[in-house]
């Protein structure tokens, strides 16, 4: 059965993936607790779901264990993006892989009473696009001033509909804060997610880009068709 056939089995088990979630919300009010408890209730997750790990890195071949061996503060992908169980399996996979703090923006006007409170222990950062100065360097201050590890979870398709260019705004968030990108990855075809090593950004857009796409090629997402081109618009425009 394709990847975006949407079988009742895939449903309910992404209901499961969503159940523990909101679990996870309200037992991650335990500080000391809190990674341990995501770990477990994302490995819950996975035997519900039968999705699955497999590492493409020569850094870290065995997570949870080789976790330390990411950089300290880093941009994480999650593609391909086609579907809003994209975002449920990638946080899924950081929390089984014990890595905490991770942040994914929000705009302002989704943190409405209850559900910006959840927001929020979800790891959501509330950005503000009619703040003076735009959305990317409002990222590239909160992960320049964050104390500690930080990890900003994007999609850098933006979409979950089919689209020729990738948004450039993650380029340039992990370029103005000096932090590497982690092509954290899923593969719906398999039922896999995991990810390659860190990406340092040199500037050179159209060979870095390359690396991307290198890990993507043969990734699929939930509805291959709704999956958008691994490229910048930029690296168009500077040839």
């Amino acid at each position: 059965m394709a990847a975006g056939a949407g079988a009742p089995s895939q449903r309910r088990a992404m209901y499961s993936i969503l159940a523990a979630f909101v679990a996870a919300g309200v037992l991650a009010l335990v500080p000391k607790a809190r990674v341990e408890l995501k770990h477990h209730i994302a490995r819950l997750a996975m035997l519900l779901s039968g999705w699955t790990f497999r590492s493409e890195s020569a850094l870290c071949k065995n997570m949870p264990d080789d976790r330390h061996k990411l950089p300290l503060k880093y941009v994480a992908f999650g593609e391909p993006h086609t579907s809003m169980k994209d975002f449920m399996v990638m946080l899924c996979f950081l929390w089984w892989a014990k890595v905490d703090h991770v942040r994914f923006m929000v705009t302002k006007k989704h943190f409405y009473p209850v559900m910006g409170s959840i927001l929020t222990i979800l790891g959501a950062v509330k950005v503000d696009p009619s703040r003076s100065g735009n959305i990317t360097q409002q990222m590239v201050d909160y992960v320049t001033n964050c104390k500690g590890r930080c990890v900003l979870l994007i999609p850098p398709s933006g979409t979950r509909r089919k689209t020729e260019y990738w948004r450039s705004g993650f380029y340039y968030i992990a370029l103005g804060a000096k932090v590497p990108v982690l092509p954290a990855f899923l593969d719906a075809s398999k039922k896999e997610f995991g990810f390659a090593d860190p990406v340092v950004l040199t500037g050179d857009m159209k060979a870095d880009m390359d690396k991307f796409r290198a890990v993507y090629k043969d990734k699929r997402g939930f509805y291959p068709e709704d999956e958008s081109a691994c490229k910048l618009k930029a690296e168009e425009e500077s040839k």
